[in-house]
């Protein structure tokens, strides 16, 4: 994913993740910055972004959400919009997997919730966004019972 900010009229801030939940990258006018090290910093990645009017603190972490938490000298940047409550429902559904399907339930539970929370953010329709989302889950329930019948079939099969 890569989010784009302007933070001024010369500082242009861009925060790229490999993946759903990879690990942040900082850019600052397209140089990439290092992170902070050291006692006092906090939770989260830290970076100093320097500037004409004096460095700022830039700190980046994440949540239960994809998105990260972008705050910028204490203050909270929102990257990407907040999911509104139906939308959180509809995206942890699949999550119940994990209840049922133990690790390989987890997996597939977690990558589905990404891709609702991913899907409930775009342009499409809500009513579009819901139905597809509740296709998601379904499917994803389906494919564990697949995998789960055949990772059984094999294992009996030994």
């Amino acid at each position: 994913m890569k989010y784009e900010l302007a933070l001024d009229q010369e500082t242009q801030l861009t925060v790229t993740t490999a993946g759903l939940y990879g690990k942040p990258t900082v850019f600052v006018n397209g140089n990439k910055l290092d992170k902070l090290k050291g006692k006092g910093m906090e939770k989260g990645n830290n970076y100093a972004i320097p500037g004409t009017n004096g460095t700022r603190h830039l700190s980046l972490k994440r949540g239960f959400d994809y998105v990260p938490q972008l705050r910028l000298d204490g203050t909270l940047i929102e990257l990407a919009r907040k999911l509104k409550a139906y939308e959180w429902v509809f995206s942890v559904l699949p999550i119940a997997m994990v209840f049922v399907g133990g690790v390989l339930g987890a997996l597939l539970g977690i990558l589905a919730m990404a891709t609702s929370m991913r899907m409930f953010r775009s342009k499409m329709p809500v009513f579009v966004k819901l139905l597809l989302s509740l296709g998601l889950t379904a499917a994803v329930y389906v494919a564990f019972l697949i995998i789960g019948t055949v990772f059984s079939s094999f294992i009996r099969s030994l």
